[in-house]
């Protein structure tokens, strides 16, 4: 892991910045907003529940959405070369192996950075006083939803990209996948209004 650790240096450090203007960099904002309109603690209190129910769902969201993607293309584009397909392919090692190694460590690449800057969006919260238990229960399941985004993203780009074997193939299929889910949705609300 160390080796290929530093060949992608790149993505933990985008995924990090990326969970810090998310969450840290979004949360010191909106309470220096709310601090200047000289609201009264209870209603920042309920500003500050609502912040961790809506804004920093939506922006945690995109931000697992691209960690997916990054993760995803970065340690499986190699299938799209026949040259580094026959490298890979005739190391010592099982391919399932080599897939949950893989695997792995994407996930580490986006649970670390994930879980720092939501503790830090925590202790900021703390230190303006908004600590609570509920708080704790919020942030959470917030990071079990950001999870399974993020698994459901992965694997559906490393199924697609495994599948394809052309970059615009590829990118056509993923766009379908991710499509499929809200159209299908939208057909069924128009489908029970008939």
């Amino acid at each position: 892991m160390k080796i290929s650790l530093k060949g992608m240096i790149w993505i933990p450090a985008f995924i990090t910045i990326g969970f810090l203007l998310a969450f840290p960099v979004t949360q010191l904002i909106m309470l220096g907003n709310w601090m200047g309109m000289e609201y009264t603690t209870e209603q920042i209190s309920l500003l500050y529940e609502n912040l961790w129910r809506d804004e920093l769902m939506h922006t945690g969201l995109v931000v697992s959405g691209l960690a997916a993607l990054f993760n995803g293309v970065s340690q499986f584009w190699y299938l799209y070369s026949s040259r580094k397909i026959d490298f890979y392919h005739s190391l010592p090692m099982k391919r399932s192996r080599m897939f949950w190694y893989k695997t792995l460590q994407s996930l580490l690449y986006f649970l670390i950075p994930y879980l720092a800057m939501e503790f830090f969006s925590v202790c900021i919260g703390a230190m303006r006083g908004f600590f609570s238990l509920h708080l704790m229960k919020m942030a959470f399941v917030m990071m079990l939803f950001h999870l399974l985004l993020y698994l459901l993203l992965y694997f559906s780009i490393v199924l697609v990209i495994s599948v394809t074997g052309h970059f615009m193939m590829g990118a056509l299929l993923l766009a379908a996948v991710v499509v499929y889910g809200p159209a299908l949705g939208v057909l069924l609300e128009i489908y029970e209004g008939v």
